[in-house]
């Protein structure tokens, strides 16, 4: 096996290593070192490049096991994965150039980083499956996007430069270990409070530390959290929120672990998914607006409390909480779309008098049971809302005007008797009691007025007191049709 490097013809190039070298050092002026150069020289310890290597190619010591010291040329170009799966401990990459991703892939020994001081943007990942500990951030760094710090699973603190402007939402997520983030003092934007990132005037929180301890009390001075601010944390158990708080952004506490919150009077919204798939237990509901799917998927919310002044469900509210039992409704008005759907565990529910709109699938696949009441004040039912709850014995429809869609009650099993006390009906397909097979009566209204004939034909073995002479009066419902298309 030859021991002797192989270069190019004009000598600016390393083009090969031997496999059984050690050490391995280049004193002629050479610009480049070729991709895969030194791949899987499983024997090589220390590398010394001249100041002239102006580029390191792809994988050039990829797979080097036992590499645990290299220099870096000043103004030198690293490409992807050029020390992946080396032995390296720490790497000073200042006056360096970083062009491809994972260009420390598998460096798990890697503990110390020099970030380049000319980066302004950190974009993306450069140690997958490292061991870094102790990161110094560039300090022209701007910007950090959100992969860019998913390896560095080990952090503990990290300092953001003065020159640090904006980053997004999840880039702090994966730091499981970081236990504080402090910031420059001259930073014009952003600033530390007990290693929690705030903005400058201390009224929005950013970013809070995955591991920063079991209880935090947000300050008094705080208005917003913002988004993902405490997003996938496992270790908090106790969060108490000031008074004065009034924005909860989206995802702030999704994935959280503790089990119950307090929301001050203060709050006024909840943006998307603030608290999706999060450990909470009990809920009281204050009335603030919610945007959609604010704790859906929280697998362990069993019992909800509502404000009595709520009057509107968003989508998605509950979707998901499979274990939800008691959910005591307020004086609503409407319930958006999937707002209970896959609440596996919800038997019973009483929908309030004052209610006039339920949205699609806004009850799909619960455990309803029993009999259901509709109240008298819904003009419009969506597709699916009571769809595949297959305890559902009987219901019982007390609407006046109801402007019906299809598959309502689709896979109802259990359902036998189906009681329409509406003078207006409307069903808009004939398919709103599909694969309803112990069904047995259709009870209708002996005023009734109006009824779709394709319904009524099909289901006819099953209806009783049906008059003879239904008029069809078309003009009824195209108000509640407009409304339903609008929604």
């Amino acid at each position: 096996m030859s021991t002797f490097l192989e270069f190019s013809e004009d000598g600016k190039t390393l083009l090969s290593i031997p496999k059984d070298i050690e050490e391995v050092i280049i004193k002629s002026e050479i610009e480049y070192i070729a991709d895969k150069a030194g791949k899987n020289c499983y024997n090589l310890k220390k590398v010394v490049l001249p100041e002239t290597v102006k580029k390191i190619g792809k994988n050039a010591f990829d797979g080097c096991s036992n590499l645990e010291k290299i220099n870096f040329p000043k103004n030198v170009c690293i490409d992807h994965e050029a020390f992946a799966s080396t032995n390296l401990k720490e790497v000073d990459l200042s006056f360096t150039t970083l062009l491809g991703g994972n260009t420390f892939n598998n460096c798990k020994n890697l503990e110390k980083v020099i970030m380049p001081k000319d980066m302004k943007v950190f974009k993306t990942s450069f140690f997958h499956n490292s061991s870094v500990k102790d990161l110094v951030l560039p300090e022209n760094l701007e910007s950090i996007f959100c992969n860019a710090l998913a390896d560095f699973t080990e952090i503990e603190s990290i300092t953001l430069p003065k020159t640090f402007k904006e980053m997004d939402d999840p880039c702090f997520n994966a730091c499981m270990l970081l236990k504080k983030i402090n910031v420059d003092p001259l930073n014009e934007k952003f600033k530390s409070i007990d290693g929690v990132l705030f903005d400058k005037t201390g009224e929005i929180l950013y970013k809070f530390p995955q591991n920063f301890g079991k209880m935090y009390i947000v300050p008094k001075n705080t208005k917003v959290i913002g988004n993902q601010a405490f997003a996938g944390n496992k270790i908090l158990e106790k969060i108490i929120l000031p008074e004065g708080l009034e924005v909860i952004k989206d995802k702030a506490f999704m994935h959280s672990h503790f089990t119950d919150i307090t929301f001050p009077v203060s709050l006024k919204k909840m943006e998307k998914k603030a608290f999706a798939y999060s450990k909470l237990k009990m809920l009281y509901v204050p009335n603030i607006r919610f945007d959609e799917g604010i704790f859906c998927h929280s697998k362990d919310l069993e019992k909800i409390i509502f404000d009595d002044d709520i009057k509107i469900l968003p989508p998605s509210m509950f979707a998901g909480c499979e274990n939800l039992i008691d959910a005591k409704l307020p004086n609503l008005i409407e319930i958006k779309e999937q707002a209970f759907q896959n609440c596996y565990r919800l038997k019973n529910i009483k929908l309030p008098e004052s209610l006039t709109f339920i949205d699609n699938k806004a009850f799909f696949n619960c455990d309803l049971s029993g009999e259901l009441i509709i109240p008298q004040n819904i003009t419009v039912i969506g597709k699916k809302v009571f769809s595949d709850n297959i305890n559902l014995k009987s219901v019982t429809i007390n609407s006046k005007r109801l402007l019906m869609n299809g598959l309502c009650f689709l896979g109802d099993t259990d359902l036998e008797n189906v009681t329409f006390n509406s003078k207006f009906l409307e069903i808009n397909k004939d398919d709103i009691f599909e694969d309803c097979q112990n069904l047995k009566h259709i009870y209708l209204d002996k005023s009734l007025l109006k009824i779709n004939p394709i319904f009524a034909s099909k289901y006819s073995p099953l209806i009783k007191d049906l008059i003879e002479n239904v008029f069809d009066i078309s003009t009824s419902f195209k108000q509640i049709n407009e409304i339903y298309k609008q929604r």
